[in-house]
């Protein structure tokens, strides 16, 4: 039943990819509705895998970008918290780890492009939804294929 995780997480990152990188906003009705998505699998899959551990994961997710957005005076919106709620709801805390550091890591190489052709690096406004679509989409994929984070699975 995990082989419809990935297309399912492609379903809703992909539009939210497309859609923040023209109008720098992420619609709550795909962030929310893969969330709820995800959720209801947790619940159909819940003999496998308690559901409380998604709706945990979101959380974390969420609260994470949250407190970074607060503290960054909001450069961090709450449409990425969201995202990152869904990211972590559909790969689990080890995925939602890795996602992080595969969209921190696109997004610095992709600043750095952006600045060698002549942009500033502080007045650079990226869209993060792209990079954290990435992430999620490589996460949730590790996850599916049965690879784990530190000998463990995602």
């Amino acid at each position: 039943m995990e082989v419809v995780d990935l297309p399912l997480f492609l379903f809703f990152a992909v539009p939210i990819a497309f859609v923040d990188a023209r109008e720098y906003r992420i619609p709550d009705e795909l962030s929310l509705g893969g969330i709820a998505a995800f959720l209801v699998l947790h619940l159909l899959r819940a003999a496998v895998r308690p559901a409380w551990e998604g709706l945990a994961a979101g959380a974390l997710g969420f609260a994470s970008f949250w407190i970074i957005g607060t503290a960054s005076g909001g450069r961090l919106g709450l449409g990425d918290a969201k995202l990152s709620a869904l990211i972590a709801v559909a790969a689990g805390v080890g995925g939602w780890v890795v996602a992080l550091w595969i969209a921190c890591l696109s997004a610095l190489i992709h600043a750095f492009a952006v600045s060698r052709r002549g942009g500033s690096p502080g007045s650079l406004r990226i869209p993060f939804a792209p990079f954290l679509g990435l992430g999620g989409s490589m996460a949730v994929a590790l996850r599916v294929l049965g690879f784990g984070v530190l000998g463990r699975a995602l």
